[in-house]
């Protein structure tokens, strides 16, 4: 079955609040899996060892099946709890969003203290951006060193996204398709003497 499309974070991104002498850093990355999200939260908290709370939030799958979120110590939904929010609202999965907050010595009060968390969060988000990733075939062309060099060129003019190309006794080159227009590859590549043409399954890829 072809995976279905999912709004993600483009890169990692960050940002910084403060207040009342409180700061505020936040963090927000794409991550694949829980194992990931999880070793990813480990070296966020260990860029700011003196934080009193890593508040986090995160989402994985297409579906963003799995959510879970910590407010680390915050009055409770105060802080992973606005991030889970942000999140959702983003519609976002396969990210992670974590804010290490330096207390300052002046307590916020509940409401502040969640909007100042989203805020935080929201900054890292919109630094990282947000981008559909979509299926695509990975396909690969096998050809003969003397017509490696015609195929490469006409796959290329096609629009085709060549992500490899690999040299050996034959040279294979690795693209990306739209599902669906695999035979495309296979009729710019027929005039091409003993050429092969295959498919190596399915991947993910920024919406372009």
């Amino acid at each position: 079955m072809t995976p279905r499309p999912f709004l993600t974070l483009a890169k990692e991104g960050h940002g910084t609040i403060r207040v009342l002498e409180s700061t505020f850093i936040s963090y927000a990355l794409p991550v694949s899996s829980e194992h990931e999200a999880l070793e990813s939260l480990s070296l966020m908290r260990a860029r700011q060892p003196e934080a009193s709370h890593h508040a986090f939030a995160y989402r994985i799958g297409t579906t963003g099946d799995v959510l879970k979120w910590s407010d680390d110590g915050e009055p409770h939904g105060s802080a992973g709890g606005s991030l889970k929010t942000l999140l959702i609202r983003r519609d976002a999965t396969n990210a992670l969003v974590i804010v290490s907050r330096t207390f300052g010595g002046t307590e916020l009060g509940k409401g502040r203290l969640t909007r100042t968390y989203a805020a935080a969060g929201k900054c890292a988000v919109e630094d990282a951006g947000i981008v559909r990733m979509v299926p695509c075939s990975i396909m690969q062309v096998i050809a003969p060193h003397e017509h490696a060099a015609r195929a490469e060129h006409d796959l290329r003019s096609s629009s085709y996204d060549i992500i490899d190309v690999t040299y050996g006794t034959r040279v294979t080159i690795t693209l990306h398709c739209a599902p669906g227009k695999e035979g495309g590859v296979e009729s710019v590549c027929a005039h091409l003497t003993d050429a092969e043409v295959k498919q190596q399954g399915t991947t993910m890829r920024p919406e372009q």
